[in-house]
């Protein structure tokens, strides 16, 4: 990823500085003190800081309640974006890393869009830098403002025409025209006419949350999947000591990629990384940490497993790595 975009990536810490906004600031700032505290042999630093993890995620859990516990006000776009987030098995603890995670997915369909727009210009005056980071200035808007009751339950058919115009509009004014924190009325101001229309907003009388969809029977395979985490859940909490219930993988998933993030960083030592490659170690360390969840999704607990959890983790992370590597991205 460009350099812009990496320094755009880093500026999604909220304003405040108080309340649940200062929590989640110090949560972003945990895996840079567990790495500086491993380089630097103080491995004491390390128990503190994961005492300092536990307090914040306890914390962020104790004002999740509590906005939960209100009826009305702005709180509600909360409630329904952690719904959501849990139908569509999207990682996260709070709204806020909820955003974090969509951000970090719609980089996967958004980079293309750009690609495909500069081959599509004629003689384009932006980089494909500069084109990518419009693209990903405005994702981050759009992550931050998504509410599920108004914009519709698939965010990407919501999102995708808005980040595609936002590109486009650069490419004619020939410059990064889009802010680093772009409102969502600046956003709705670029979009195109022959785009595909939002989502009607509810009926009058109906209340703010969408329909649930009508419930329809599992294929074999997706209750061969659900006992699977249900064994997952089982056994985190059992062997690794994970407080979660049968039915909260997600949580299971979440909560074990935090406790080992020092695993990922070990495979990371433990690899051969050139000295000319782009970004370096510590751009190899967030892929690390970017890959993690996933492969911890993967692994299958006894008794059909086999594989050890640590061997699988770090097997699957030292190959994807090793492309990533090989693949010259940094």
């Amino acid at each position: 990823m460009s350099n812009t975009l990496e320094t755009d990536a880093r500026r999604t810490d909220p304003p405040a500085e108080q309340g649940p906004a200062a929590l989640k600031k110090i949560a972003n700032m945990l895996p840079e003190l567990e790495r500086l505290a491993r380089e630097s042999g103080y491995g004491r630093l390390l128990t503190t800081i994961a005492y300092v993890r536990a307090a914040v995620e306890r914390g962020l859990r104790e004002e999740d309640q509590q906005q939960q516990s209100c009826p009305e006000g702005g709180d509600n776009r909360d409630r329904r974006l952690m719904a959501w987030a849990q139908r569509h098995h999207v990682l996260g603890t709070s709204p806020y890393f909820v955003q974090g995670s969509m951000i970090h997915m719609g980089i996967d369909w958004m980079k293309p869009e750009a690609e495909s727009l500069l081959r599509e210009w004629s003689k384009p005056r932006l980089s494909r830098e500069q084109i990518q980071t419009a693209g990903f200035r405005a994702l981050k808007g759009l992550a931050t403002h998504f509410d599920p009751g108004k914009h519709g339950d698939d965010f990407q058919r919501w999102a995708e025409p808005l980040v595609q115009a936002a590109m486009l509009h650069c490419l004619e004014v020939e410059q990064l025209a889009i802010p680093d924190k772009p409102t969502l009325e600046e956003l709705l101001r670029l979009r195109r006419p022959d785009a595909d229309p939002p989502p009607p907003p509810p009926p009058p009388g109906s209340g703010t949350e969408p329909p649930p969809p009508p419930e329809r029977s599992l294929s074999p395979e997706e209750e061969e999947e659900q006992r699977r985490r249900r064994r997952f859940c089982r056994w985190a909490k059992d062997a690794e000591g994970i407080a979660v219930e049968q039915d909260q993988f997600d949580q299971a998933v979440q909560d074990l990629a935090g406790k080992y993030h020092s695993l990922a960083g070990g495979v990371v030592d433990s690899l051969n990384i050139p000295s000319d490659f782009r970004g370096g170690k510590k751009a190899v360390r967030h892929e690390a940490q970017r890959l993690l969840p996933g492969i911890v999704r993967t692994f299958e607990p006894p008794p059909v497993g086999t594989i050890h959890f640590h061997q699988h983790v770090r097997g699957i992370l030292a190959r994807k790595l090793g492309e990533f590597l090989r693949n010259g991205k940094g």
